[in-house]
C-alpha cells in the first residue's frame, strides 16, 4: 500500500513497495517487470522514512535516516541489491528530515530532523574505496520537519534552500548564508519548482500548497533568488519572498 518511486533514466520508473519488492515500469513497452526484494539484516525502513533516487551510473538508491543513515543500491541490469557503506561526518537519527536530489543525480541533500538540525550532502558517487561519503554543510535554524529541500541551479552551480517546516519560523532558510526570510509560521508539505530564467540575474522558485498551521492551503510563495545563491554573501535585500494568497 505504500510506495516510493524514482525515474531510472533510459529504463523507466522504479517502484519500491513497503514489503521491499521493487518493480520497473519499462518506458519502452510499458510493461511492469518485478525485481529483487530488498531484505536487509537490520530490517526494512518504513516507506515514510527517506527516499528512492537514481544515481549517475543508472542504479537506484534507497536511503533512510530516521534511526540512522543507511543506504542500499539496486542495480537494474543485474537485478541485485547491495548495502552501501557510509563514511564521513556523523548524521545520527534524523526523523522528520527532508531531502532532495541534485539535478546531476550525484548527491542527495538531507536537511533538518529532531537532533542537531543541519544540512548534509550524501554523495551518490562512491569514493575510491567504494564508500558513500556524507558531509555536514551547515546548521539550520530549527528542525524544520515536513519542510521542502529546493535545489536552485544557475549554470553549473546548484545550492539548496529549505522552505517551510512544522515550527513557527520564517518560511525560507538559506543554509549557505544562515538567513531566514519571509512569512513566519508552520507550513508543511509545500511543493516547489524552479521556473525558467527571466534573465541571467534572477532565478525564480514557485512554492505552492501544503498545510499552513495544519490546515490545507492554496497559498503560494514566489522566491526571487540573487545570482550568488551558492555563496555566503547574501543580504536580506538581495532575496525576495513574495507571498501569493488565495
Amino acid at each position: 500500500p505504500a510506495l516510493l518511486a524514482a525515474r531510472v533514466p533510459g529504463r523507466g520508473l522504479a517502484f519500491l513497495a513497503g514489503s521491499g519488492v521493487i518493480a520497473l515500469l519499462n518506458e519502452f513497452n510499458y510493461q511492469v517487470e518485478a525485481g529483487a526484494r530488498l531484505d536487509p539484516d537490520e530490517g526494512l525502513p518504513d516507506p515514510s522514512d527517506g527516499v528512492l533516487v537514481p544515481d549517475p551510473a543508472g542504479d537506484v538508491w534507497r536511503i533512510a535516516w530516521a534511526d540512522d543513515l543507511r543506504a542500499y543500491i539496486w542495480n537494474p541490469g543485474l537485478d541485485a541489491w547491495t548495502t552501501s557503506e557510509i563514511a564521513g561526518d556523523p548524521v545520527g537519527p534524523r526523523p522528520g528530515a527532508a531531502a532532495a536530489a541534485g539535478s546531476a543525480r550525484d548527491r542527495v541533500w538531507i536537511a533538518g530532523g529532531d537532533v542537531d538540525p543541519a544540512l548534509f550532502a550524501l554523495s551518490l558517487v562512491p569514493a575510491d574505496d567504494g564508500r558513500a561519503m556524507v558531509t555536514r554543510l551547515a546548521a539550520l535554524d530549527g528542525p524544520r520537519r515536513g519542510a521542502a529541500v529546493v535545489p536552485v541551479a544557475r549554470g553549473d552551480d546548484e545550492a539548496p534552500l529549505i522552505v517551510g517546516g512544522d515550527a513557527e519560523l520564517p518560511a525560507v532558510y538559506v543554509p549557505a548564508a544562515g538567513l531566514a526570510l519571509g512569512l513566519v509560521g508552520a507550513w508543511t508539505g509545500i511543493q516547489c519548482r524552479q521556473l525558467d530564467l527571466v534573465d541571467a540575474g534572477t532565478v525564480r522558485v514557485l512554492c505552492v500548497g501544503g498545510l499552513r498551521g495544519g490546515a490545507p492551503t492554496a497559498d503560494a510563495l514566489l522566491l526571487n533568488c540573487p545570482p550568488n545563491t551558492a555563496e555566503t554573501t547574501f543580504e536580506h535585500a538581495d532575496f525576495e519572498v513574495e507571498p501569493m494568497f488565495q
